[in-house]
């Protein structure tokens, strides 16, 4: 009995030991452009709570910083040799450079929600990005202002105040050199035209996701346009949420029969947890989820094509390379007071 209890304890130990052996072994560097931003710190927990129980997994925040960020993934490539580095990077220009680093060294980068440009990443098969479907969250926005404004041709006077049949709108737009803020706006502006709305854009600004600057942009705007606004389109719900800052601040929050608190609807995209609450209180007219578990889960996935765990068609299977790339883009539902 004893002899057989020893074999038990020693093949636990072995199998303790060799899954002990294989999470050290594949080493993951995670390197984030700031992880003060919201979308970014529940990215960065979810992606831990996933992977750290498989993967010896290292984290860096760059805080904005880009050289700050080459100096990380550099003395990681050099001095821990890792697997594979997930990579958020602060510019995106950047991204040819720290892909000719990385292939210096045979490591394979997987890219996240900030996308490299595209002629960096071009036939290189050690290169992946997983994100977001900007081009549908921008069509979710349009989609809920359809809801809201019925008629093309008859715009619901609820929010088309001034009776003159078109939209005058606002966009507040993430960051200047970010791929996903220039296809949300483009897109739905682009749905909206399409489906016959007549839109007047009277301001299109840059508040880099940032809470505190959707507050000051929604200032500058609303001082110049003031109740000529009808309809805000923010590129998230952080600089949506500094919108509605400004505006609470400033006792222009007003009861509505369009069951939006605010002088005007606003909407905007990721879904975080004080964005879904601003929209349970109506202060927020709607959100599209930025769905991190799919994107982590997509990630695992690519990390153990990478690994040659699975295989591309495993992949495919769950997550869709788009076309014949090792891009994948994920969708998100749509969420409104309704």
């Amino acid at each position: 009995m004893k002899r057989k209890l020893l074999s038990i304890l020693i093949l636990c130990s072995l199998a303790f030991t060799l899954v002990s052996c294989e999470k050290a072994s594949y080493k993951i560097g995670i390197f984030l452009y700031d992880e003060s931003d919201t979308f970014i710190s529940s990215f960065s927990e979810e992606i831990t709570t996933r992977l750290s129980d498989s993967y010896d997994i290292s984290i860096y925040d760059a805080k904005k910083s880009q050289s700050i960020q080459n100096k990380q993934i550099i003395e990681m490539l050099e001095n821990e040799k890792p697997s594979v580095i997930l990579v958020n990077i602060v510019d995106r220009l950047s991204s040819l450079a720290l892909i000719q680093k990385a292939n210096k060294y045979n490591t394979p980068i997987i890219f996240f929600n900030r996308e490299p440009v595209s002629s960096s990443s071009i036939d290189n098969k050690n290169i992946y990005y997983v994100g977001t479907n900007p081009v549908q969250e921008g069509i979710n926005q349009g989609i809920m202002a359809e809801k809201l404004m019925n008629n093309p041709k008859n715009i619901n006077k609820l929010i088309d105040k001034n009776n003159d049949n078109k939209l005058q709108c606002v966009f507040i737009q993430g960051e200047s050199t970010h791929q996903d803020a220039e296809r949300r706006t483009y897109s739905c502006i682009r749905y909206l035209q399409n489906m016959g709305y007549d839109l007047d854009i009277l301001a299109m600004e840059n508040a880099d996701w940032n809470r505190s600057k959707g507050e000051k942009t929604m200032e500058n705007i609303y001082t110049t346009y003031g109740n000529k606004i009808e309809f805000v389109f923010s590129n998230n719900d952080d600089m949506a949420l500094g919108a509605i800052d400004y505006l609470a601040n400033n006792n222009l929050l007003q009861a509505s029969a369009s069951k939006v608190l605010t002088p005007f609807p606003i909407v905007g995209v990721d879904g975080t947890k004080n964005g879904l609450s601003y929209i349970e209180r109506k202060l927020l007219y709607g959100t599209t989820i930025n769905d991190t578990a799919k994107q982590v889960s997509a990630i695992e996935l690519v990390i153990q094509l990478i690994n040659k765990q699975t295989t591309r068609d495993a992949v495919n299977d769950k997550f869709n390379f788009y076309k014949d790339s090792n891009y994948i883009y994920i969708s998100g539902s749509a969420i409104t007071v309704d």
